[in-house]
Parts: C-alpha cells; structure tokens; sequence
C-alpha cells in the first residue's frame, strides 16, 4: 500500500488489499516457475511482495521505493527494503499501482525492463478510467488513470509480451463511479478508511461474482495486465 496511507487501514484484511493480493498472485501463478529474485517496485508498506513470499518462498525479495525513510530501510520479515535498485536482475516484476506515480511511465517501466532477467514476468496494476478521477487521486499525487488498450500499448513500447489482461473490480465500477461524483471537489483527502469486518466480509463474497460474470473485460477500477520479456529481441 501506498506510504501516504499506511495506518489507514491494515491491509491483511481490508477487503481492497485481500482481494487484489490474491487475484494478483493467482493469475501470476500461471506463468511463474519457482520466482528467485522478486522486485516490487514502489512497495510501500510491502504487502503484495509479502504474499509472494509467503506462497512462493523466493530468494531474495526487494521492495524498492525511493520515499523510504532510513528507518524503513533493511530487512524486515523476509522483505529487503530499499530505496534503489539492486544490482541483481529479478525474474518476477511487481508494478502495483506505481506507474500512475511518474511523469514517464515508458521510462520507468523500460529501465527496469532493461534490468530484468529474460524471461521475466511483469504484474502490472494501474487505476482505471480518467472518469473515476477524484481528489484521491490528487491526494496520491497520480498523473493519470488508463484504459486497458492503454497499458498494454505501454507494456509492448517497454518491449514486453502481453500474456494476458483484464480490469478488476469491476462489480463495483458502477457504485465507485457515482460515489466519486457526488464527492465535494474541495476535500484532498484519502479514500481509504476502515471497514468492519461484516463489510469487508460482504464485499470479498460480492466480488467473487468477477469469477463467473466477464464484466472485467469491460469496466473495473483497475487494469491488470501481466507480461513477459522476450528472450530474444522482438
């Protein structure tokens, strides 16, 4: 989770991080063959790089986000937290909600490309639609949303090979949509707040219709896209 909101919530059970983090790992786990060296790229808090650890039991796990602070530097539950890249080349790719962060996400996504081992595998999450723009995204300090077409014109400009992709959360895009227009424009504040447990209880169960109605193909507050670099130059 994003480091402006740690505290907000406890992402082990809040219902956004729990169901993002195992959507995330089980569709990674199709192309993935006992991960070594896993790069997650502006961490955070560590929380989805800490699921591939705890399933998978890799090497090396890096969080990388240059806005740590000394103290959060080191490592940390079988977690290596650092504010630059390592001189290893991973072979599993977290971008979880990051790319939204950067002027130029080409760059950024293309520099770790160039650095990654071949054959890697890339999770890439960004915010979906320019219409769900809100004063979160400002408080996030985001400079875009993206369309699916979008990212995966961005992975194959990284010189990436899309395996697949797909929108998440789609079920709820209608509620989040009119929710975010009835907000006042004035409040840059986050959206992330707790939630009971009998909520987060409701909206995992309600989610899990995503795995039998193909609306994410179509609308989601998230685009998800995995990809992979080539072994030879495409």
């Amino acid at each position: 989770m994003d480091l402006k909101e740690l505290g907000n919530v406890d992402p082990k059970n809040f219902w956004y991080y729990v169901y993002k983090g195992n959507f995330i790992f089980k569709k990674m786990s199709k192309y993935l063959n006992d991960p070594k060296i896993i790069f997650d790229v502006g961490a955070g808090s560590g929380f989805f790089a800490s699921i591939f650890v705890s399933r998978s039991n890799p090497t090396k796990a890096y969080c990388i986000d240059p806005y740590y602070s000394d103290e959060q530097i080191g490592e940390k539950d079988n977690l290596i937290f650092v504010k630059d890249i390592p001189p290893v080349q991973p072979d599993t790719l977290l971008f979880i909600d990051v790319l939204e962060h950067v002027a130029d996400d080409l760059a950024l996504l293309s520099d770790y490309v160039e650095k990654a081992q071949k054959g890697a595998v890339f999770a890439i999450s960004v915010p979906a639609f320019q219409s769900l723009w809100s004063n979160h995204d400002v408080f996030l300090e985001h400079y875009r949303r993206y369309r699916k077409s979008e990212v995966q014109k961005l992975v194959k400009s990284a010189g990436l090979i899309e395996l697949e992709s797909t929108y998440i959360f789609g079920s709820i895009f209608p509620l989040v949509w009119v929710i975010r227009k009835l907000k006042r424009k004035n409040n840059v504040i986050s959206d992330l707040k707790p939630s009971s447990k009998w909520i987060n209880f409701l909206v995992l169960n309600f989610l899990n219709i995503e795995k039998f109605v193909p609306v994410n193909k179509f609308f989601g507050t998230s685009v998800f896209v995995i990809a992979k670099k080539p072994y030879s130059p495409e």
